[in-house]
């Protein structure tokens, strides 16, 4: 065999050596997500047991309304007679109501609360991870 005969197989190397390079390059600095920061499984029954009843209250306001991902609307006297930490319950019940409703749990569940008139109030993400640890039996 003669060296112009090896020639176009290196060539195809090279050529596939290159190409491989430049995905490479193209992925610098990508990494993989981490399995910890990524949604994950369904929020624990327990969880949504708890949410369901907590949302089954907010149904019978008429001052609310809410939907399956996290977004309600509130009258804005409703709101204004909310304390802060009211505030921050009824963003967590949103998230997690969303949650359970979507069946998986999230770093960040977003959650958006406007008045009768479209004002947001509130515009939060709220995290819906729970350690299962930490659920007692």
């Amino acid at each position: 065999m003669t060296a112009g005969a090896l020639s176009p197989k290196r060539r195809r190397v090279k050529r596939s050596a290159f190409i491989l390079l430049i995905l490479l390059a193209a992925c610098k600095g990508e990494q993989a997500p981490n399995p910890a920061e990524t949604n994950v499984g369904p929020p624990p029954p327990q969880i949504c047991a708890q949410i369901a009843k907590a949302i089954d209250q907010i149904k019978n306001q008429s001052s609310i309304q809410y939907d399956d991902k996290g977004e309600a609307t509130i009258e804005q006297e409703a709101w204004l007679a909310m304390t802060p930490d009211n505030h921050v319950d009824l963003a967590r019940t949103l998230a997690f109501h969303a949650a359970c409703k979507a069946g998986h749990q999230s770093d960040a569940q977003p959650v958006r609360i406007r008045n009768e008139i479209g004002t947001i109030l509130l515009e939060t993400t709220v995290p819906t991870k729970v350690d299962l640890r930490s659920i007692t039996h």
